[in-house]
């Protein structure tokens, strides 16, 4: 799997080389696990304790050698977008909320690379179904537009590790990452860019996965960016969400 997100007993895996209908479009499977509920309910702490006690039981016959299997799990379902094409590489980032009510799917070769997320959202009979595709706002060839992705309740942090920032777009790759909110409607509208000053060219910051969001704070890696003076040294940027318009003026 190239990328893994995980929601009470349930797990979404990418599969980002998937061979949809062309090569590299990308797909993402979700499992269900042993004994999960579907949703969060009242119920959840008794189904755990089940969930526990069968994991036990299974541990005890696997070292008393009457089993050499482990906890099986069952595929859910495959999620595709409806747009998909060959180098999508749909699937290459996921998330999923902490209810597992709602899934977000980076696919960062969309278009020459600019890249585009796709959320999908929970229907009654229990499957996933696309309700929205993100880009973003100024996002252009070759940004990687959601090679990576975080998500917290109605927050969808996205990055995009290869824009470029400066004058004329001068330094090169830096990287960013976009904010995204759900409305009351349902709608999801960008309300943030964030680039700090002082990334430096081929910072790519947001890439190889370096990015968080909880609550009100998000965190973004830069692996690249130079740190007290050595080159390609993990750095991190620790932004609290009320100050975002520092970096977006």
């Amino acid at each position: 799997g190239s990328a893994i997100g995980l929601s009470g007993r349930d797990a979404l895996v990418g599969a980002d080389n998937d061979e949809v209908d062309a090569e590299g479009q990308g797909a993402a499977y979700l499992f269900a696990g042993l004994s999960a509920p579907a949703n969060l309910c009242a119920e959840c702490e008794q189904s755990y304790a089940d969930f526990e006690a069968q994991f036990l039981a299974r541990q005890s016959e696997m070292a008393a050698g009457n089993v050499d299997d482990p906890l099986e799990v069952s595929e859910a379902q495959r999620i595709v977008h409806g747009d998909g094409s060959a180098d999508d590489a749909f699937g290459h980032g996921v998330a999923a909320s902490d209810d597992g009510n709602t899934i977000l799917v980076g696919a960062f070769g969309t278009n020459l690379f600019q890249g585009a997320a796709y959320v999908f959202e929970r229907q009654d009979d229990g499957t996933f179904e696309e309700v929205a595709k993100l880009m973003a706002s100024d996002g252009k060839a070759g940004d990687s537009f959601a090679g990576y992705v975080a998500l917290d309740g109605d927050i969808a942090v996205i990055s995009a590790h290869r824009q470029d920032a400066g004058p004329n777009a001068s330094l090169v790759n830096t990287g960013a990452a976009y904010v995204f909110e759900r409305t009351d409607a349902g709608e999801w509208v960008e309300t943030a860019k964030i680039q700090p000053p002082g990334l430096e060219p081929f910072a790519l910051m947001s890439g190889s996965g370096g990015i968080a969001v909880q609550g009100d704070t998000v965190v973004i890696g830069a692996y690249n960016q130079p740190c007290e003076g050595v080159p390609f040294n993990q750095t991190a940027h620790e932004i609290s969400y009320d100050y975002y318009s520092e970096y977006n003026p």
